[in-house]
C-alpha cells in the first residue's frame, strides 16, 4: 500500500495516562474564547496547517484548523467533491466526534486502501453516512440524524449486519442504520476491535457489536490485515452551496499515543513551551537551555502540525541562536558530533578529505577555550573532544595507507603501460592521484621508504620512455614526449611555451632546418581542452619559441607562428602570425583571415613559394594551407624575405600555453620527425615519357606520363601559347591535353613545356598530318628552378651545363607505328 500521507490534531487536552480515547472540548467554546465568532466565519482555502487537503483537484473544499484538536471542514456537498486527511488511519481504533449545526445535507467519510477512493470504488474499505432529518433546522433548534456504515460498494446508504437499530428513516427509507438524537448537534463514534471475530462500535454512548469478517471484508479480501492504514475521504451529496461541518476529534490509537504527553507532539509542544520562556542571561543558563533543546522532536512532526507550532519554535530558534554564544563548549560539541559523523564510514580520499576538515574544525573550537572556566559538564565535553579525535586519526591512518599504496602500484603499471597517447596520459594522471600528503599517516617508516623507492623508480623508467636523447631536438620540461615505432612523437605538455628558456617550457624544438619556402607537416592534436588553452606551431628564423610581447622584442623570434584553440567539440581555430623585422608587438604580425581544422584528426600543413598570374602579373607567392585548403591571404615571398633574410633555411616548434595538451607529429617533410635531415626531397617533376607525336584530324587527346612529385601545375604550354586549364587534366600521374587545344596546330614540331613551383620539363611535340613521318627530335632538358617559377634562365644553364660536360640528355617518345 502507498506511505500514509501525515496524521492530524485529533485530540484535544491532554488526557489520563493509559486512556485510548478522550472527550473532545467544544470546538465553539475553545474559539469563543479566543475572541472570533465561530459561526459567522468561513475558511477560503484550506490552510497550511489543517489536516485536511483537496482531493480530485476540485476547489469545492476548503478548511481551517481551530485548536490543536478540531478544524473546520467546508465544501459544496455534492458528487464529486470531496477533501482527504493528509494522514491515514486504522479503521478497527477509528473515532471521531462531528459537530453539524451548520450542515443540512448528508456527511460521509469514506475509508479506502489508496488515496482519493470514492464509495462506490472497489478500494473502498468503509463508508460511514451522517444524515440529517429534513425537520433540522441550520440555528439547532432540532437535532434528528440517521448514521449509516457499510462495508461495500455503491451500498452506502444500507448498514451492514449488526449496526441497524431497525428505525424506519421517514424522510427516505432508503438509509438503514441507527437513529440518533444528537444533542448540540454532535455525533461521537467510535471502533474497538474487542476479538478476533468481533468489533464495537459506538454512536453517542450506544453500542453495536458487528462481525469483523463483514466489517474488514474489503481488507481481508486483498490480503491486508485488519489494522490496515487506510485514507479517509470526507464529503456530502445532493448539496447545492457552501456548508461547513466541524471535526472536534479525528483519531486512532497512533494519533491517540502522537498527540499524548510521551508522543513526539505532546513532547515537543511542551519543550517548545519551555524553551520559549527560558531565562538565558549566562552560560550556565545557556547550557541548560541546549540540554533541553536536544529533547526537541520537531522534525518528526508531521507538516501541518509544524506549522500550527511554528511562531513559537521560531522564538525558541532565535533563542537557540543566543544561547550557543553563551556556551562555550557548545560549538566544541557540535564539532566533535559531526566529527563522529564523518569518521563513521571510511573508505575514500573524499571521505578522509571529509574526515580531516572536521578534524580541524574540532581543533579550531577547541583552542579558542579556556579550560578553567568550564563547568564539569563542559570539562568533560573538553576532554571528550581530544578521545575523538584520535580515534578519527586512527582510522584515517588504515585507510589513508591502504590507498597511498594502491596509488603507487597504479602509477607503476601505468608508467610499464605506455605505448600510446591514450597510456602516457594515463601514466601522467596516476602519479598526480598519488596523495602525498598521506604520507604523515604512515606508523612505519620502513614501510614508506618502501613506497618511495617505487615513485622513484617508475619515475626513471617514465623519463627512459618519455625523454628524447636525440640531438635533434630540444625538449622542455614540461614536455613529454614517446617515440612510436614508426617514428612519430607522441607530445604531453602542460604549461607554457611563451615565457622563459626552451629548456624551461613545454615546448618541442628541432634543432635542424627546414626549408620555409617548402615545408610540410602533418600533425594529429588528440587533447586540447576548450579553454583558455592553446598550441602553438611556428616555422622560426632561430630555433626557439613563438612568444607573445607587446614591444619590438617579438622581432627576436621572426617566423610563420600558428596559434590553434579549440572552439567545438570538433573543431580547432587557427590564428596565422607572420612576424617580420618591423614587427613593433606580437599582435601587428596576425593575420585577419582564420581557419578551421579538425580536432583529433590528422592534419596536414603545407607551406611553400608558388609562382602565380594575379591581374596579368606573374609573380611569386608564398602559399599557406592546411589539408589542402589555402589561406585566403596574398603573401608575396618579397614580404618572408623580411621574415626570414639569413636564406631558406627555418626552423621547427611545437608548444602550448595552459592545461594539459597531447599531440602527435607524425611527419616532417615526409621524414620522420628526428631525421638528421629534414629538408623536403627533391620536388622537381619527372616523367618516363621521351619524344611525343600528335596526328592532325585524329581529334583524339594526348596523353604524357608525369610525376609532378605532389605539387600543383603551375602552367602548361605548347610553344609560347598557354593551354588553359579547361584544356587539360591531371590524375593518376597522367597530365591529359584535350584535343581542343592541339586542333589548330600547324604540322612540324612544337615545344610541350609543364611547370610547377620546383622546375619544369620539356618535351618535342611532332605534329604531322597522316603519312607524315617524323623527323627524331633533338632532346630537351628537365630543369629545377630551386621553387623560383621555373625560369628559362634556370633552365639554360642546367643545358649550358650538361653540353659542356659532353653529356647528352634525351627525352624521347616512341613514335607509333601503323
Amino acid at each position: 500500500m502507498k506511505k500514509a500521507i501525515v496524521p492530524m490534531l485529533s485530540l484535544l487536552a491532554v488526557t489520563a495516562v493509559g486512556s485510548l480515547f478522550s472527550k473532545p472540548i467544544s470546538a465553539k467554546a475553545a474559539a469563543n474564547a479566543n475572541g472570533w465568532d465561530y459561526d459567522a466565519y468561513n475558511p477560503t482555502d484550506h490552510a497550511s496547517d489543517s489536516p485536511f487537503t483537496l482531493c480530485w483537484g476540485n476547489t469545492n473544499t476548503r478548511s481551517m484548523r481551530l485548536t490543536e484538536q478540531a478544524s473546520m471542514f467546508y465544501d459544496v456537498p455534492a458528487f464529486g467533491t470531496r477533501g482527504m486527511h493528509k494522514s491515514t488511519f486504522d479503521l478497527s481504533t477509528f473515532e471521531f466526534t462531528v459537530e453539524l449545526s451548520h450542515r443540512s445535507n448528508l456527511v460521509l467519510l469514506t475509508f479506502g486502501k489508496t488515496a482519493g477512493v470514492y464509495y462506490s470504488e472497489g478500494n473502498m474499505i468503509a463508508n460511514i453516512d451522517i444524515v440529517p432529518a429534513k425537520s433540522n433546522k441550520i440555528d439547532g433548534t432540532t437535532n434528528q440524524y440517521i448514521v449509516c456504515l457499510s462495508s461495500s460498494p455503491n451500498n452506502h446508504n444500507i448498514s451492514i449486519e449488526g449496526f441497524n437499530d431497525g428505525t424506519d428513516w421517514a424522510d427516505d427509507n432508503n438509509f438503514k442504520g441507527v437513529a440518533v438524537t444528537a444533542a448540540d448537534n454532535k455525533i461521537h463514534m467510535k471502533f474497538n476491535r474487542v476479538s478476533s471475530e468481533n468489533t464495537e462500535v459506538t454512536v453517542n454512548d450506544r453500542v453495536f457489536t458487528v462481525s469483523n469478517s463483514i466489517l474488514y471484508q474489503q481488507l481481508e479480501n486483498s490480503g491486508l490485515a485488519y489494522n490496515t492504514p487506510s485514507y479517509v475521504m470526507v464529503g456530502g451529496m445532493n448539496g447545492s452551496g457552501f456548508e461547513k461541518v466541524i471535526f472536534e476529534q479525528f483519531t486512532d490509537s497512533k494519533h491517540t499515543e502522537y498527540y499524548s504527553s510521551t508522543g513526539a507532539f505532546g513532547v515537543t509542544k511542551a519543550a517548545i513551551s519551555e524553551l520559549k520562556d527560558a531565562s538565558l542571561t549566562n552560560g550556565e543558563e545557556a547550557e541548560a537551555f541546549l540540554a533541553k533543546y536536544k529533547t526537541l522532536k520537531y522534525n518528526e512532526l508531521e507538516t501541518y502540525d509544524k506549522t500550527w507550532l511554528k511562531n513559537d519554535y521560531q522564538v525558541v530558534q532565535e533563542k537557540y541562536a543566543t544561547a550557543t554564544s553563551l556556551s562555550p563548549t557548545f560549538m566544541l560539541e557540535q564539532r566533535v558530533n559531526d566529527l563522529k559523523e564523518a569518521y563513521e564510514v571510511i573508505e575514500t580520499k573524499d571521505d578522509i578529505s571529509k574526515v580531516e576538515s572536521a578534524i580541524e574544525a574540532v581543533n579550531k573550537a577547541y583552542e579558542e577555550i579556556d579550560a578553567s572556566t568550564l563547568s564539569e559538564s563542559g570539562k568533560a565535553i573538553y576532554d571528550d573532544s581530544q578521545v575523538e579525535v584520535n580515534k578519527a586519526k586512527a582510522k584515517i591512518s588504515i585507510v589513508a595507507t591502504k590507498i597511498y599504496k594502491e596509488t603507487v602500484d597504479a602509477y607503476v603499471k601505468a608508467v610499464a603501460a605506455i605505448n600510446d597517447v591514450e597510456t602516457l596520459l594515463k601514466a601522467k594522471e596516476a602519479l598526480v592521484a598519488i596523495p602525498v600528503s598521506y604520507s604523515k599517516y604512515f606508523t612505519s617508516e620502513e614501510d614508506f621508504n618502501e613506497q618511495v623507492a617505487l615513485i622513484n623508480k617508475a619515475k626513471e623508467d617514465f623519463a627512459k620512455k618519455t625523454r628524447s636523447d636525440s640531438k635533434n631536438i630540444t625538449q622542455g620540461n614540461y614536455a613529454d614526449i614517446l617515440t612510436n615505432e614508426d617514428g612519430s612523437l607522441v607530445v604531453s605538455a602542460s604549461g607554457s611555451s611563451q615565457y622563459g628558456d626552451k629548456t624551461n617550457s613545454s615546448g618541442v624544438y628541432f634543432e635542424q632546418p627546414v626549408a620555409y619556402s617548402n615545408f610540410s607537416v602533418k600533425f594529429n592534436i588528440e587533447e586540447l581542452a576548450a579553454d583558455n588553452t592553446w598550441i602553438a606551431l611556428g616555422i622560426m628564423e632561430q630555433p626557439d619559441m613563438f612568444i607573445i610581447a607587446e614591444n619590438d622584442s617579438v622581432t627576436n623570434n621572426k617566423g610563420v607562428s600558428f596559434r590553434m584553440q579549440r572552439t567545438t567539440l570538433s573543431t580547432i581555430s587557427v590564428e596565422v602570425y607572420v612576424t617580420t623585422m618591423t614587427a613593433t608587438r606580437y599582435y601587428d604580425a596576425k593575420l585577419l583571415t582564420t581557419m578551421d581544422i579538425p580536432y583529433q584528426q590528422d592534419v596536414t600543413l603545407k607551406m611553400k613559394n608558388v609562382t602565380k598570374n594575379l591581374g596579368g602579373i606573374l609573380d611569386n607567392y608564398y602559399t599557406i594551407s592546411f589539408n589542402d585548403v589555402e589561406l585566403n591571404e596574398t603573401i608575396k615571398v618579397s614580404k618572408m624575405k623580411t621574415v626570414f633574410p639569413n636564406g631558406d633555411n627555418a626552423y621547427l616548434f611545437f608548444g602550448s600555453h595552459g592545461t594539459q595538451v597531447a599531440y602527435t607529429i607524425k611527419d616532417i617533410n615526409g621524414k620522420k620527425p628526428l631525421s638528421d635531415d629534414l629538408k623536403p626531397a627533391s620536388s622537381v617533376p619527372t616523367s618516363t615519357d621521351s619524344a611525343l607525336e600528335y596526328e592532325l584530324g585524329s581529334g583524339k587527346d594526348l596523353s604524357i606520363n608525369l610525376d609532378t612529385k605532389g605539387e600543383m601545375i603551375s602552367s602548361v604550354k605548347i610553344g609560347k601559347k598557354v593551354v588553359s586549364s579547361a584544356n587539360y587534366t591531371y590524375e593518376n600521374n597522367v597530365l591529359t591535353i584535350k584535343a581542343s587545344a592541339l586542333s589548330k596546330l600547324s604540322e612540324g614540331e612544337e615545344n610541350v613545356i609543364v611547370e610547377t613551383a620546383y622546375g619544369s620539363l620539356t618535351w618535342k611535340l611532332t605534329v604531322k598530318t597522316s603519312g607524315t613521318t617524323p623527323v627524331d627530335p633533338e632532346p630537351e632538358t628537365p630543369t629545377n628552378n630551386n621553387g623560383c617559377g621555373g625560369s628559362i634562365i634556370a633552365t639554360s644553364a642546367i643545358v649550358s651545363t650538361l653540353a659542356l660536360a659532353g653529356i647528352g640528355l634525351v627525352i624521347y617518345k616512341k613514335r607509333e607505328r601503323k
